[in-house]
């Protein structure tokens, strides 16, 4: 083994770098070949330039000056053997052409001829020059040739180890790299799975055996992951659900999607019983299962909070239907000895002779009615908050309406001597869809109140189109009142005048009911005033006109006073269990000659129609026995088995609810009237039934 050999793989096993293992091989190589100057020079990454690798022996500015030269076919030794790949003998570098831009680079640096060898790697690829100086002109010989050939064999295989620690140290950085970034995920997802509120479970898709449990697995389902994975379902949960568990992980296999259970039941190691909602899903890698990924959520107490919710909902549904029932009786109570002491009073002021005892009639009717309106708006109040105020929709004449209630207290007005107008704008007349009762009630309470605070002066009702819809006014010119008693104004129980001597009564539930009718029906009312300055209450209602070519003959207007002569005698049957109720009306109908007979309850009324034809019935609801929506029914169903005539029917009741009204219609009643009665709305109720009832009576005889 040469000496040059022995110093490089010295160099090599004491892993000195690669310019000193170079730098070794020069010197090794002067050494055996006296009067030689060496050098190795590299090829850079474009392999277009070659730089000095190790030329211990040869002068510095040398060095410098060919450090990144050129190669090419005119490049001295070096750079064309780099450039040809193959050896250049040069024997007089001033006398070679090769030499020609370097000679006076040589003898300024006292070198006269120049070897030079490439350095190959074993495909054959320059990796750069040996070459051996002389300061004489030399021509080598053939062991001279072969050293050369040597020792640049032995720089490529130093090279080559180098090349190969590089790539190795380079794999070995990068598997370490790779190795700690699978570390930091390994962590980063163990952290993840174990924050998760939900629980994760991984089988092996062969043998259906955990591969991995979360924490809030374990938690969930009363499992420690230590001791739980590795065995199956079969190890750990009843067997019951052990197969229900592998036909699902089997379902899921042969789905290839995700498979949700949204009440997927657990016996827990702990022995509870659980509900969870889950997905599932099938990995699967080269087309074979491999893992079977679980997710899930404990439903169980959100389960009992819907049980508790539902147990919750339907006490208040009872609740509500009992307020609603309890209404309805209030309603009932209330208006039975209304009607008694409303209707005794109007009868009795028809039979006064002086001012004084019409006066004390006159008086006991006033209390009767303000004490009905504030039932009403009690139980409108209730029906609001319970939910149960319903809105009509139907076509209605808003002239007719805003009309009849300034009429209503054009009266009022009058005795105060208050000057009481309605003015219509032509864009605002016509049919509008709603409910005109509630529009009607609303606008009734404004005009009320505005005649009530207007000592003096006057008050307008006007009615007109604006962009928000069909906007209605009630301005007077009364005492007003100030901002911060405007605020408060549509809040129940609340009014204007608080002070202890207020002059006007009333129970403060008026603007807040029209307040809610408003907004029901998509609208607002709203108020501007002054104190000392009248008032300015508005409504606004988006409500849609009637379709073009509605009749408005066929639209309900507020009834005027009907002409109630009734010509002939007849025969009536009034079902009341009220005593009070079976006079009042047995003294309205007793000056027209009726022949009226009374029971207490719906199967007595039934009995006496099912016996004897009556030209008439009067129908009090709630009633012992039987009650009057059920009498009214097994009436109807009477006259239409035997063919009989139909009678008409009036349900006469307290009950003035709008269901209560649309019950009465629905079990057969041609007529609806609410308690407190009034005789004029009676007796003009019996008319408008009774004609048509004669006409199809007689057109059946005629037949």
């Amino acid at each position: 083994m040469s000496p040059a050999v022995t110093e490089a793989l010295r160099l090599i096993a004491e892993d000195r770098p690669l310019p000193e293992v170079l730098a070794g091989i020069v010197r090794s190589i002067e050494m055996e070949m006296p009067g030689t100057l060496a050098s190795i020079l590299l090829l850079d990454e474009s392999c277009e330039h070659l730089l000095v690798g190790a030329a211990p022996s040869l002068p510095n500015d040398y060095n410098a000056a060919i450090d990144g030269v050129a190669i090419g076919p005119n490049a001295g030794s070096c750079g064309t053997a780099a450039f040809l790949n193959r050896t250049i003998i040069v024997e007089d570098i001033q006398a070679d052409p090769l030499w020609a831009n370097f000679r006076t680079l040589a003898e300024n640096a006292g070198l006269r001829s120049c070897w030079s060898q490439p350095i190959r790697d074993t495909q054959d690829r320059v990796l750069g020059t040996f070459a051996l100086y002389h300061r004489d002109v030399r021509c080598p010989s053939e062991a001279h040739v072969q050293s050369l050939a040597h020792a640049a064999h032995l720089v490529a295989l130093t090279l080559s180890r180098k090349h190969l620690v590089d790539l190795l140290e380079r794999a070995t950085t990068e598997l370490r790299d790779t190795c700690e970034a699978h570390a930091a995920r390994e962590a980063f997802y163990s952290v993840v799975i174990g924050m998760m509120p939900t629980f994760l479970v991984v089988k092996n898709a062969v043998d259906l055996s955990f591969v991995l449990i979360n924490p809030a697995a374990e938690a969930a389902l009363g499992l420690v992951s230590n001791t739980s994975v590795g065995k199956t379902v079969h190890d750990l949960f009843p067997a019951e659900e052990a197969l229900s568990s592998d036909h699902e992980d089997l379902e899921v296999i042969a789905a290839r999607s995700v498979i949700t259970d949204e009440n997927f039941a657990v016996t827990t190691g702990c022995g509870k019983s659980k509900f969870f909602t889950t997905k599932k899903v099938a990995v699967f890698q080269d087309d074979k299962p491999t893992y079977i990924v679980t997710v899930g959520e404990d439903v169980t107490e959100r389960q009992a909070s819907q049980v508790a919710l539902n147990e919750a909902l339907t006490v208040a549904e009872n609740a509500n239907a009992a307020k609603s029932q309890f209404l309805a009786n209030m309603s009932h109570e209330l208006r039975t000895p209304l009607n008694g002491i409303i209707a005794m009073a109007d009868m009795l002021l028809g039979l006064q002779r002086d001012d004084r005892t019409r006066a004390m009639a006159e008086t006991i009717i006033a209390s009767g009615h303000m004490l009905e309106y504030v039932v009403n708006d009690i139980l409108d109040v209730a029906k609001i908050e319970a939910g149960q105020m319903k809105l009509e929709s139907a076509p209605f004449n808003l002239e007719a309406v805003l009309t009849g209630v300034t009429d209503l207290h054009a009266a009022a007005a009058a005795i105060k001597d208050v000057k009481l107008e309605l003015i219509l704008t032509p864009g605002a007349s016509g049919c509008y869809i709603g409910d005109q009762t509630r529009v009607g009630q609303v606008i009734s309470n404004l005009i009320s109140n505005a005649v009530k605070f207007t000592e003096s002066g006057s008050v307008f009702v006007s009615a007109s189109q604006g962009r928000s819809g069909l906007r209605i006014c009630v301005r007077d010119t009364g005492s007003g009142f100030d901002r911060s008693t405007a605020k408060r104004l549509f809040q129940r129980f609340e009014q204007a005048d608080t002070s202890v001597n207020r002059r006007h009564g009333g129970t403060g539930l008026g603007l807040s009911i029209c307040r809610s009718f408003c907004e029901m029906m998509g609208g607002r009312i709203g108020v501007r005033s002054s104190a000392g300055k009248g008032t300015l209450f508005f409504v606004t209602l988006p409500l849609l006109r009637a379709v073009d070519g509605t009749d408005e003959a066929s639209i309900p207007t507020p009834t005027s006073q009907a002409d109630t002569a009734i010509d002939r005698n007849l025969r009536i049957l009034f079902a009341d269990d009220h005593d009070v109720n079976r006079r009042v009306v047995s003294m309205i109908l007793e000056p027209l000659g009726v022949d009226l007979v009374m029971v207490e309850n719906g199967q007595l009324a039934l009995e006496q129609a099912a016996m004897t034809d009556f030209d008439l019935i009067l129908m009090d609801v709630q009633m012992p026995v039987m009650d009057g929506l059920t009498a009214t029914r097994k009436i109807r169903e009477l006259e239409s088995k035997s063919g009989r005539v139909r009678t008409p029917v009036i349900s006469l009741t307290a009950n003035a609810m709008p269901d209560d009204v649309r019950r009465s219609l629905e079990a057969g009643s041609d007529l609806h009237l609410a308690k407190p009665v009034r005789p004029a709305a009676l007796i003009e109720a019996i008319a408008a039934l009774i004609a048509p009832a004669l006409d199809d009576a007689d057109a059946t005889a005629a037949a």
